[in-house]
């Protein structure tokens, strides 16, 4: 689950920037902080943390925060983590490298406090929305494939678009039905029909389903 106090990584190789950030976001006091000054340590600490932000400086010494992101982003643990560009270069071909690598936001320096505070906060509310979202998500799939699993062992079941071609059978219907996989796909569901079934039942049978009732 998430923290109960989210985490920010502020990377920039200056000094000043980052007790400037710091002092701006200690005042809300909602954010644990952790900073780095360079690429390099910046990676390191996302390997050791769980951030729900990051605060990404364009221009740093060996290691830039382009080529950060593109590190972060090509991992599936990290991928999702928000970055904000901080950088002093306004031009919009930077700006549009920076999202074309995955950033969410960026920020001109000198920074305004009242605008950096508010896409901090934005942008970690949505990260934690949309964490929790896909664990429930990911709880809902278990359940599904259980639910299958269990439907799959004691009923037969076939769907078909609606022209009646069939498009899936689970591992009972083959089974029963003796065909094979390959030659049910795409066939009329009429291929399983029993010749003493009358053509009135099968009639009624897809009036119901098309008005999305139950036919039994």
């Amino acid at each position: 689950m998430m923290q109960e106090k989210p985490s920010i990584l502020i990377v920039d190789d200056d000094q000043i920037n980052i007790e400037l950030i710091s002092n701006i976001l200690n005042r809300i006091h909602k954010y644990n902080i952790v900073t780095a000054t360079n690429g390099k340590d910046a990676l390191k600490k996302v390997h050791q943390n769980e951030f729900s932000l990051i605060l990404l400086d364009v221009v740093m010494p060996e290691v830039d925060g382009f080529e950060v992101a593109v590190e972060l982003k090509s991992h599936s643990k990290y991928k999702d983590i928000p970055i904000i560009f901080l950088t002093a270069n306004s031009e919009s071909d930077q700006i549009k490298k920076g999202f074309e690598l995955g950033a969410k936001d960026y920020i001109t320096k000198p920074f305004n406090m009242q605008e950096l505070l508010a896409r901090v906060d934005t942008h970690i509310a949505l990260y934690k929305n949309n964490k929790l979202l896909k664990e429930q998500l990911d709880e809902n799939m278990v359940l599904l494939e259980q639910y299958k699993n269990v439907v799959d062992e004691s009923d037969i079941v076939s769907k078909t678009d609606v022209k009646g071609n069939i498009t899936y059978v689970n591992k009972k219907f083959l089974e029963i039905s003796g065909y094979t996989q390959e030659e049910l796909l795409g066939k009329p569901h009429n291929l399983v029909r029993h010749a003493d079934m009358p053509k009135k039942a099968f009639k009624k049978m897809w009036k119901t389903i098309k008005n999305k009732k139950i036919w039994k």
